[in-house]
């Protein structure tokens, strides 16, 4: 009999994020935010993004970083993206490959509408560097 492999939880996989020191972004109220994006920058040539939208829907994606006024949260082009269940979607970003390495994305692609937050929602904002301080409600089980 093949022992069943442990497939990490969602708060594990946060967890992750949170030791490997990624950034989060709140958007709106702090006790109640609408959407929480995570991002950790490679340098200056891109960022690997997570936005969690709700318990059932999430978007990552590899940005490129073209300057200054890059809006990471806007991107019109991207060299991967992934959309779908909050804990693949985790999993997904926290498994590509670091720029430069091999099997690292390298084309560009037309970033779908999931890899933006919209402007209005981005008024109010929280930035807390390295980690997530809090799993968002809906993930905490």
């Amino acid at each position: 009999m093949i022992a069943e492999q442990h497939r990490p939880s969602l708060d594990d996989l946060l967890n992750e994020m949170r030791a490997r020191r990624w950034t989060v972004h709140t958007f709106g109220p702090e006790n109640a935010p609408e959407l929480v994006c995570a991002a950790i920058h490679w340098g200056d040539r891109c960022s690997d993004v997570l936005i969690l939208r709700s318990e059932n829907q999430a978007t990552a994606f590899r940005s490129v970083r073209v300057g200054v006024r890059e809006d990471l949260f806007a991107p019109n082009q991207v060299l991967w993206q992934y959309h779908g269940r909050p804990e693949w979607t985790v999993r997904a970003v926290l498994t590509i490959p670091a720029p430069g390495d091999h099997g690292a994305p390298s084309g560009l692609e037309t970033a779908h509408p999931l890899c933006r937050v919209p402007v209005e929602l981005r008024q109010r904002a929280t930035v807390r560097q390295a980690g997530l301080v809090q799993s968002p409600s809906w993930a905490i089980r």
